[in-house]
């Protein structure tokens, strides 16, 4: 698997802000997807619920959320149960030194939703010949949120 994480600009002036919209539902799509993982549900449970709280999130960022979040579940159930503690199924989303920030009002509500962003997790596939939102050419990448909308 390869991991590319790349600092980006664009020209095009709507893209920052449908962007930071795709990351704030994704966002929340992992987060739910954690938590019911939490609870004990089945991937399909869970892609179902999902689908039906995010209707505005494409199937692909949906899938791709549930696979970080119920992967981010087993990964910290894992570490409780080698530290041979009881896995109580909580997280803090956007650190825990941030949320002590907030609550002794350091940080307002809306920075502290800042660092609870997520960066927009896509998933590759073979059969796509590697990501289905993402084409990488030489000197440009195309981002495809959507079938109308790319963006270089």
């Amino acid at each position: 698997m390869l991991t590319i994480k790349i600092p980006y600009t664009c020209t095009d002036t709507n893209y920052p802000t449908e962007l930071h919209e795709l990351r704030r539902v994704q966002s929340s799509c992992y987060r739910s997807a954690y938590q019911r993982a939490s609870e004990g549900l089945v991937e399909t449970e869970i892609r179902k619920y999902c689908r039906e709280i995010f209707p505005e999130l494409d199937s692909w960022f949906v899938q791709s959320a549930l696979n970080k979040g119920i992967g981010q579940f087993k990964a910290d159930w894992e570490l409780d149960k080698k530290k041979k503690k009881e896995f109580n199924g909580s997280r803090i989303f956007g650190g825990k030194r941030n949320f002590m920030r907030r609550m002794k009002g350091l940080i307002t509500h809306e920075e502290y939703q800042e660092h609870r962003l997520e960066n927009l997790y896509s998933i590759g596939a073979k059969g796509d010949y590697g990501n289905r939102k993402f084409n990488f050419n030489t000197d440009t990448i195309t981002f495809k949120p959507n079938r109308n909308s790319h963006y270089e």
